[in-house]
C-alpha cells in the first residue's frame, strides 16, 4: 500500500498510513507561494510517499519527495552523528535554478533538522557555489561559510513561522499601508526590515528602509534571541520626506554562536509600522586554509561530519580537500532534535523573500556521488528501500533519482533527471 503525507515537516510513515498518492496534489497548498529573490532555505522533506511502484520507471525505491532525493535512514535511531564525502558538481542551468548537496540528522520524519553541505546554483547566467550549514533553530536559512572562514553569515531571514518548521505567516504589522492623514502626511510610515551586515562573534549592523510619508518619523530596531525580542536600539530620526531612506543601527556585546531576531519599527503622528522579522547568527566557527577557506569550486572533494558533543551542543565540520584551496571549517551549535533519522541528500532548496516561499527550480547538477557515509560512526548499511527520488508536484515526473547502494552499502550516485544511475564504480 502506498502511503503519503504532504507537509513542510515531513511525515511519520505510520501516521500517514492509508493516504493514497492523490495526496500529492495537496502539496501545492503547502508550498504554493510565488518565488522571489533572497534567502535560501534547506528545510525538512516537503512531504514523502512511501510504498512500491515508480512513477517513471516502475521500480520504486523507498520514498518520493517534492524537494529531496538521495538516502534517508531511520531504523537505527537515535542518531548522534552522520558523515560523508562527495565531489562538488558543475551546474549548467537553467537560469534561476538551485541545488544543495548535504548530510543531516532529522527532517525526514519530523520538523527538526541539523545539516551541512554545498550549494550549486545557476543565477544571472552564471554558476555559483558555496558551503553552508543550517539548523531548525535558524529557521533552516543557510548560514553561508564566508571566504576566510571568519564565520557564517545568514542570508535575509524569513518571517515568523506559524508552527514548528511550519510554513510562514505574513508579518503582523502594527499598522496598514498608506491612508489619508489628519496631520498633512500620507499616513503611517513605510518600514522594511533588511538584512544584518558586518556580523561577527559579538557584533552586527541591522539595516532597513523607512518612508516617512511626509511626516516627522522616528525608528528603532527591536532585537533578541527569541521573536519576543526584549531589547531595542536607540530611537533615531528618519526625517519627514516622502521617499524611502536607508536606516541602520549597530549592535555590540552579542553572544557568539547565537541566533538573534530583529525587526525595524517606524513611528509618525499617523501610526506605527513594523518592517517584518529578520535574523542573523553570530559566528562561533574556526577554520583553516587562510583566505581560500570557504571557497568552493566544481570538482572539489568535500567531506562533512555532524556529531553531538554533549547534550544540546553539536559540532558541524565541513572541509574542502582540493589541492588549490583546501580548507576545513568547524562550528559549535545548539540543537535539540530527536535524532530520528540520518540523510545524504541532493535537494531543490526553498527560496524565500519575506513570507513568500517556494521550492526552487532544480539546477542541472549532472550527478553527485556520496561515499564513505557513516551513521553513529559506523557504516549505515544502505538498502534500496532507503532511497528516494524527487518528483514534480504538477505531473509526478522524476526530477532527480539515486542509484542503488554501492557494494560497501555506504555510498550511491544521485543524478539529475529521471534516468536511474549506476552505483559508484569500484565499490
Amino acid at each position: 500500500m502506498r502511503r503519503g503525507c504532504w507537509s513542510w515537516e515531513g511525515c511519520a510513515r505510520a501516521a500517514c498510513a492509508g493516504l493514497g498518492f492523490a495526496a500529492l496534489a495537496l502539496g501545492t497548498l503547502a508550498i504554493g507561494f510565488s518565488q522571489a529573490t533572497a534567502a535560501v532555505v534547506v528545510g525538512p522533506d516537503h512531504g514523502t510517499s512511501a510504498g512500491t511502484g515508480n512513477f517513471a520507471t516502475g521500480s520504486w525505491p523507498g520514498w518520493a519527495s517534492l524537494n529531496w532525493s538521495g538516502y534517508a535512514v531511520s531504523t537505527g535511531a537515535p542518531y548522534h552523528s552522520v558523515s560523508a564525502t562527495w565531489i562538488v558538481p558543475a551546474v549548467s542551468g537553467p537560469n534561476g535554478s538551485y541545488s544543495a548537496a548535504w548530510v543531516g540528522i532529522d527532517g525526514f520524519t519530523n520538523g527538526s533538522l541539523i545539516q551541512t553541505g554545498t550549494e550549486q546554483d545557476f543565477l544571472n547566467g552564471a554558476a555559483q557555489y558555496s558551503a553552508w550549514w543550517s539548523t531548525s533553530s535558524q529557521n533552516f536559512v543557510e548560514q553561508t561559510i564566508t571566504n576566510g572562514c571568519s564565520g557564517a553569515v545568514a542570508g535575509p531571514a524569513r518571517s515568523r513561522p506559524q508552527g514548528p518548521g511550519g510554513l510562514l505567516a505574513a508579518p503582523t504589522g502594527r499598522a496598514g499601508g498608506p491612508r489619508a492623514s489628519a496631520h498633512g502626511g500620507s499616513g503611517p510610515p513605510g518600514a522594511t526590515t533588511g538584512s544584518a551586515t558586518g556580523v561577527s562573534s559579538t557584533s552586527a549592523t541591522l539595516n532597513g528602509t523607512v518612508n516617512p510619508n511626509g511626516l516627522a518619523t522616528s525608528y528603532y530596531f527591536e532585537f533578541g534571541t527569541t521573536t519576543s525580542f526584549g531589547s531595542t536600539t536607540a530611537v533615531s530620526s528618519a526625517g519627514s520626506g516622502k521617499r524611502a531612506v536607508t536606516v541602520s543601527a549597530s549592535l555590540s556585546g552579542l553572544s557568539a554562536g547565537t541566533t538573534y531576531y530583529f525587526e525595524l519599527v517606524a513611528t509618525n503622528a499617523d501610526g506605527t509600522t513594523d518592517g517584518g522579522l529578520g535574523s542573523f547568527t553570530t559566528s562561533s566557527g574556526s577554520g583553516s586554509g587562510g583566505s581560500s577557506c570557504g571557497l568552493v569550486e566544481p570538482g572539489d572533494p568535500m567531506s562533512a561530519t555532524i556529531a553531538q558533543a554533549s547534550g544540546s551542543t553539536w559540532d558541524i565540520t565541513i572541509g574542502d580537500g582540493s589541492s588549490s584551496h583546501g580548507w576545513s571549517f568547524t562550528t559549535a551549535v545548539t540543537y535539540s532534535g530527536p535524532g530520528a533519522s540520518v540523510e545524504w541528500i541532493l535537494e531543490a532548496p526553498t527560496v524565500c523573500r519575506g513570507s513568500h516561499c517556494t521550492v526552487a527550480t532544480l539546477a542541472d547538477y549532472g550527478s553527485v556521488v556520496f561515499d564513505q557515509a557513516t551513521a553513529n560512526a559506523a557504516g549505515p548499511g544502505l538498502v534500496i528501500g532507503d532511497a528516494g527520488e524527487m518528483v514534480n508536484v504538477s505531473d509526478t515526473a522524476v526530477l532527480s533519482i539515486p542509484s542503488g547502494p554501492d557494494a560497501s552499502a555506504d555510498g550511491f550516485t544521485v543524478a539529475y533527471g529521471s534516468t536511474q544511475p549506476s552505483p559508484p564504480p569500484g565499490s
